[in-house]
């Protein structure tokens, strides 16, 4: 099994309520990223 260091930056994309325009986009990639890899880890 690999270990795995998540920078505290994805959590905080993950959950943020800012509605900019760069906030929402990365929400949307970080939620992506999780849908697709998460069951990897």
């Amino acid at each position: 099994m690999t270990d795995i260091y998540i920078e505290t930056t994805i959590p905080s994309f993950y959950y943020t309520s800012r509605t900019d325009i760069q906030s929402v986009a990365r929400k949307e990639w970080t939620h992506e990223w999780w849908n697709k890899y998460a069951s990897l880890y």
